[in-house]
C-alpha cells in the first residue's frame, strides 16, 4: 500500500483506483490528530484497524530528524539535571493500585464515582440490549433493528470510555513515579494469569491493569535511565516482618494488618511489602555492583 502524509491528511492510493481528479480526492483522508507524523520520512508497514467506533492507522517511520518525546518524557527530562533520590519499592494490589515505600498511595480509579456510574449505566444497557435481542428473535436467527444497533454503539462507547479512563490513570501514575527520579524501582513479578483464575477477584484484577503498570514503568524508567529490579515471584514481601525478618506463613489475603508474633510489630501489610521490596532492590543492586 502506497501512503503519503501531510500535516492534516493521509493519502491511501488503493481506495479509489480511478485517475480522475474528483475520484482521487477520495484517497485523501483527514487525520484526527494534526502534526503528529513527520511528512518528510520513509514509511513502512502501514496497518489500518477499526475498533467498532474509530478507524486507526499505525505506520513505521524511518527518519533522521529527532522526534519530539512524549509528554511524560518531557517531564522527566526537566529533572535530568537533578540528583537521583533514594530507590522505591512498589507493591501492586486491588484495594489501591500501588503502595510505594515512601508512604505514597496510588488510588484505585475503579472506586471513583465516575467509573462506578459508568459501570452501572453499562449494566443497564447490557440488559436492555439482551432483551431486545430476545424480542426480535425469529427462529434460530436474530433480527437487528436500528434501535438495537444504536444500543450496541452506545455500549461500545461506554466500554471505550472506561478503558481510556483506566489507561490514563496508569499513565499519570507511572509518569509521576518516574518524575521523582528514584535511583531504582523494585516491583514484584506478579502471576496475573494465575490471579485471573480466582472467580472472586478476576474482574477486579482485570480492571487494575497490573501488567500494563509494570510495562509502562519499565520503558519509562529505561528512557530516564533508572534501574528496575523485578523481585522473584515467590519472594514473601507481605509475609516478612520489616523489623525482625520473621516470615508469617499463615498470613491470608483477608489480613490487611500484619502483626508479628515474634517482635510485636504492627503495620499495614501492603506498606510493609513495599518496604521489603525496596530492601530487596537495594540488596540485588549491591550484589551486581560488587
Amino acid at each position: 500500500m502506497k501512503i503519503q502524509f501531510t500535516d492534516t491528511h493521509v493519502k491511501l492510493e488503493n481506495i479509489a483506483g480511478s485517475k480522475k481528479k474528483n475520484r482521487q480526492r477520495l484517497n485523501w483522508i483527514k487525520l484526527a490528530e494534526k502534526g503528529r507524523i513527520p511528512t518528510q520520512a520513509k514509511y513502512t508497514s502501514p496497518r489500518i484497524s477499526f475498533d467498532g467506533e474509530n478507524w486507526w492507522l499505525s505506520v513505521g517511520i524511518k527518519t533522521s530528524r529527532k522526534l519530539k518525546p512524549m509528554r511524560e518524557l518531557k517531564f522527566v527530562c526537566k529533572q535530568a539535571g537533578h540528583p537521583y533520590t533514594e530507590g522505591v519499592g512498589i507493591d501492586l494490589g486491588i484495594k489501591d493500585l500501588a503502595i510505594i515505600s515512601d508512604t505514597t498511595k496510588v488510588r484505585n480509579i475503579n472506586k471513583t464515582r465516575t467509573v462506578r456510574k459508568l459501570k452501572k449505566t453499562r449494566r443497564r444497557l447490557q440488559r436492555q440490549v439482551s432483551r431486545k435481542y430476545q424480542m426480535n428473535k425469529k427462529g434460530d436467527s436474530y433480527c437487528k433493528t436500528s434501535n438495537l444497533i444504536k444500543g450496541e454503539k452506545r455500549l461500545l462507547r461506554i466500554n471505550h470510555r472506561l478503558a481510556n479512563i483506566r489507561a490514563n490513570h496508569v499513565h499519570q501514575a507511572t509518569a509521576a513515579i518516574i518524575g521523582r527520579k528514584p535511583s531504582f524501582i523494585c516491583l514484584e513479578n506478579l502471576n496475573v494469569q494465575g490471579m485471573m483464575k480466582n472467580k472472586h477477584l478476576s474482574e477486579k484484577v482485570q480492571e487494575q491493569n497490573l501488567y500494563e503498570f509494570r510495562r509502562q514503568i519499565e520503558y519509562k524508567a529505561h528512557w530516564a535511565k533508572i534501574a528496575v529490579v523485578i523481585a522473584d515471584r515467590w519472594y514473601p514481601s507481605s509475609k516478612t516482618c520489616i523489623e525482625c525478618g520473621y516470615v508469617k506463613k499463615d498470613l491470608t489475603l483477608s489480613d490487611r494488618t500484619y502483626v508479628c508474633p515474634h517482635c510485636g510489630n504492627v503495620i499495614d501489610r501492603d506498606f510493609q511489602a513495599a518496604l521489603n521490596l525496596k530492601r530487596y532492590g537495594e540488596t540485588e543492586l549491591s550484589k551486581s555492583a560488587s
